[in-house]
């Protein structure tokens, strides 16, 4: 039985187990609680939502075995005709208009193109990072120079 749904850094360390948020006299916190088999109870570990990625688990296992959670890169490679090895990293989202979880395809990872986790990588998965740890592998929108990037925009 596979007892870990989610994940969140806390103190710079990844925290794995259940999801819990304490919104008692408007504190609203939340914490990764796991089991502790010795003490009989849960740890309850405090994460910030704001700053650390929350991450729910996929149930699903890259070919290493590794369970896969939302936010985490999906690499890919590929041999061009010239024998370059080409990498790509695609970071995994849950689509609710389908309710699967997706990878998305498109160039900016903006969600334009999400295609389903399986049918796209099969048996191949295998986690290579996160956006969390990982942000410098998401695309760079370039905008000109001279212009804010809300130029143009009507609002």
């Amino acid at each position: 039985m596979i007892n870990t749904h989610y994940r969140a850094k806390s103190n710079g360390l990844w925290v794995f187990g259940d999801l819990y948020n304490n919104c008692d006299r408007g504190v609203n916190q939340n914490f990764i609680v796991r089991d502790n088999e010795e003490l009989g109870t849960g740890d309850h570990i405090l994460v910030d939502s704001y700053t650390t990625g929350i991450s729910i688990c996929t149930m699903v296992s890259d070919r290493a075995g590794n369970l896969i959670y939302e936010g985490d890169f999906l690499r890919d490679e590929e041999t061009d005709e010239e024998g370059n090895k080409i990498v790509g990293y695609y970071p995994v989202v849950y689509n609710k208009d389908t309710g699967c979880w997706c990878i998305d395809n498109s160039y900016y990872k903006n969600n334009s193109h999400l295609v389903p986790m399986i049918d796209y990588f099969g048996s191949d998965m295998q986690v290579d990072g996160n956006i969390f740890d990982n942000p410098d592998r998401l695309p760079k929108i370039n905008f000109d120079d001279n212009k804010s990037p809300s130029d143009g925009l009507p609002f």
